[in-house]
């Protein structure tokens, strides 16, 4: 599920040049009686080729409406997906053109996606050994992935950036410091002073108490860096292990 929740988008990025390329959907219907858990009821899905025999693209600007089926089932109520497909607007191909292949993800936050990228990309050219670069340390190249099924914490990063005026159309070595920055000062700092319940869409009691930590260490934070002597001392911590911000650069699909 993608937000906004009554409007989805989502963002297709592949450089395939297979046989077969295809988008699979999926459609699960579920049930909720009162005092009962969710229960599943069907699931449905739909393949959509996004490659013809010469290798070009299927999809065209416009609509597309998609009959979903069910396996082994026939239905006469069968759901109907309408796609609304265009092209990704031109000022963000360059950020685009920065993420991994293949992603399926939120329009809402590509930015950070390159973002990251382009920090992991600093540190591959910068680094002191150019002869050794398996795996590093680093508390946002380590955390930023494990919050990508996050939607809030995106949430909240970007609408820092946003906030502190970050220029993501160019990505310098000063950018770099400031996104460093942000993301140090929020979404680290969150990760290590709150215990957040796990993200669950089906959870709205857990969703609802993840917003109310986050609206209340953001503001702690922000006026916790008017006088960070004071945070310092009547803050309580605990040590960081680095092991849990480790970047393994040399595994299967480490960097793209």
């Amino acid at each position: 599920m993608f937000r906004p929740q009554y409007n989805p988008q989502f963002f297709v990025r592949s450089n395939y040049r297979m046989q077969k390329v295809v988008l699979m959907m999926e459609l699960f219907i579920t049930l909720k009686k009162p005092g009962s858990p969710i229960s599943h009821a069907r699931t449905f899905s739909a393949e959509l080729c996004l490659l013809d025999d010469t290798q070009q693209s299927l999809l065209r600007n416009g609509t597309r409406h998609i009959v979903m089926e069910a396996s082994n089932t026939n239905f006469k109520d069968a759901p109907i997906i309408t796609l609304s497909i265009t092209d990704i607007p031109q000022k963000h191909v360059g950020l685009c053109d920065m993420l991994p292949d293949v992603v399926v993800w939120n329009p809402s936050y590509f930015k950070l996606c390159a973002a990251y990228r382009v920090c992991l990309g600093y540190f591959v050219r910068n680094r002191a050994d150019p002869t050794s670069a398996d795996a590093t340390f680093d508390a946002v190249l380590g955390l930023f992935p494990r919050l990508c099924d996050q939607p809030d914490m995106l949430d909240l990063l970007m609408a820092l950036c946003q906030k502190k005026k970050l220029n993501f159309s160019t990505m310098n070595e000063s950018f770099m410091e400031n996104f460093n920055n942000i993301f140090v000062f929020s979404a680290f700092g969150i990760n290590q002073l709150a215990t957040l319940p796990k993200y669950d869409l089906w959870d709205e009691p857990g969703l609802k108490r993840r917003e109310e930590i986050l609206t209340t260490f953001l503001t702690t934070l922000l006026v916790s860096s008017q006088n960070p002597l004071k945070f310092q001392t009547e803050t309580r911590v605990r040590p960081i292990d680095i092991h849990s911000f480790a970047v393994d650069l040399c595994g299967p699909h480490a960097i793209d």
